[in-house]
């Protein structure tokens, strides 16, 4: 969290629990729910700070009660949604008791969206509850007294935020996932060696039998049913499946100056964002998601085709140092050594990532040695190392566009290669590492069948004109 007293856009945490009273949101589905700060402390926070930040919750929360949700001034410009979909998500999972009325987070980031969480207070979960609140045949926001604020029922009764959280939901509980009740069962399962020797001593502590393996065997059976009583009724994600995005790409990050003269290195940071597409694309709604930098591109602002946006940690530092207007400014600063860069849509659909690192295979002089990274070609793939080099001219000029293409994408009889370069080596990797096609051409397209391929993710590696790029493809 930044120093509130530069920007009293953030940061904030607050909770909805027990204590020092800040504010009370009287329109709950029960009893008043109770607010209150714990970043500025309530000793601490000056009274245009708390205006700020209990205006900004009755804002977002009116908006919600009255189902406004556009993607400019509704509630999906206010809020974090990934971040709200998987806090209910893990409440209800749980079938948490004090979830939305107490022991409930909300934090805020300077220039950035509201964000639910951290979760935490889980004694009262997963049917351990005494007065038998905690049952995995309800909603904890529409049941007994500890329902919350009307936002969340609201939330939920949403048909656009209903969508995405049951697509979330299937996505946590499908194979090999966290929520799956297989991989649960294989966590509680790993850690009952661990607690072993606890066990006897809290049998002797409270002078109880011990009854660990029934209770093992009970939570699992509670679970069982809970994840099938929420696959009956959290509803259908049918509509929000498979949303088109913009083709923006994070095509340069400057996470580690070098020292210039007097200037701050930090001072000296930038991300670029390019539009891979041939059609303008509207930026309302789009931000920087997750932990670390905060920003939210402007209303109605717009990126041609195939042209660049590059937003910074100091804007009159870097247009001091690299000579050119930068497009914004984000709050906080990006890690040295390695961070994960996330940018949604207003719903939060995933338009790109990337978790660059200092260490190899990633390019070694981005780190404090005066370059910056840069995507190789913007079709290939921004995830993986060796598709970024070091670079130190911030210019268009510095981009060999269009070194490499590679379609149809997805593919099923052939895949079709095409490179600038009169010498190419290729292969194709599955998705377990094999390496089921290589060659080597002359030729400036390249061919390749792929009948024989079974369905799948595959990894077409290339070298082409001195340079080495990857490229995620699918087969259908």
């Amino acid at each position: 969290m930044q120093d509130t007293s530069t920007d009293i856009t953030g940061g904030y945490i607050f909770k909805a629990d027990r204590g020092e009273i800040m504010w009370v949101d009287y329109t709950s589905n029960s009893i008043p729910v109770n607010y209150m700060t714990v970043h500025p402390k309530a000793e601490s926070i000056t009274q245009e700070q708390k205006e700020y930040i209990s205006n900004y919750y009755f804002d977002f929360a009116e908006l919600i009660n009255t189902h406004n949700q556009s993607i400019d001034v509704g509630f999906p410009s206010m809020i974090d949604i990934p971040s709200f979909i998987d806090f209910i998500l893990i409440g209800e999972f749980s079938s948490n008791v004090d979830i939305y009325q107490l022991s409930t987070y909300f934090h805020k980031d300077v220039q950035g969206k509201l964000r639910a969480g951290p979760v935490w207070d889980f004694n009262l979960t997963f049917g351990n509850d005494k007065f038998k609140r905690s049952n995995y045949d309800l909603w904890q926001f529409s049941s007994y007294n500890n329902r919350g604020a009307k936002f969340w029922t609201e939330l939920f009764n949403n048909p656009t935020f209903r969508c995405y959280l049951s697509k979330r939901w299937h996505e946590l509980t499908a194979e090999g996932q966290p929520l799956n009740r297989e991989s649960v069962f294989a966590f509680i399962n790993e850690n009952i060696e661990s607690i072993a020797d606890a066990i006897t001593r809290d049998c002797t502590r409270w002078n109880h039998t011990d009854r660990h393996i029934c209770d093992i065997d009970s939570i699992k059976q509670w679970i069982t049913k809970r994840i099938e009583w929420m696959n009956d009724n959290i509803g259908s994600c049918e509509d929000c499946q498979n949303q088109n995005v913009p083709s923006l790409a994070i095509s340069r990050i400057n996470y580690n100056p070098k020292q210039i003269g007097m200037t701050n290195p930090d001072q000296l940071e930038f991300i670029e964002i390019t539009n891979n597409s041939d059609e303008q694309v509207n930026l309302t709604g789009i931000y920087f998601g997750g932990l670390g930098i905060s920003y939210v591109f402007p209303i109605n602002a717009r990126l041609f085709p195939h042209k660049s946006a590059i937003i910074c940690s100091d804007s009159i530092a870097f247009k001091e140092h690299y000579r050119q207007n930068p497009f914004g400014q984000y709050a906080r600063h990006l890690s040295n050594q390695s961070q994960r860069l996330i940018l949604y849509d207003a719903w939060g659909n995933l338009i790109d990532e990337v978790t660059y690192n200092c260490i190899p295979p990633w390019p070694q002089e981005p780190n404090g040695q005066g370059s910056f990274l840069e995507l190789i070609d913007l079709n290939a793939d921004n995830s993986l190392p060796e598709n970024w080099r070091a670079a130190q001219i911030l210019s268009v000029k510095n981009r060999n566009k269009d070194i490499i293409s590679i379609f149809p994408n997805p593919f099923s009889e052939y895949i079709q290669i095409e490179t600038n370069s009169a010498k190419t080596t290729y292969s194709i990797i599955n998705a377990v590492g094999i390496e089921v096609f290589s060659g080597e051409s002359a030729h400036n397209t390249i061919t390749i069948s792929t009948q024989n391929f079974p369905a799948g993710i595959y990894i077409v590696r290339i070298t082409s004109g001195g340079e080495t790029i990857c490229q995620k493809i699918v087969k259908g």
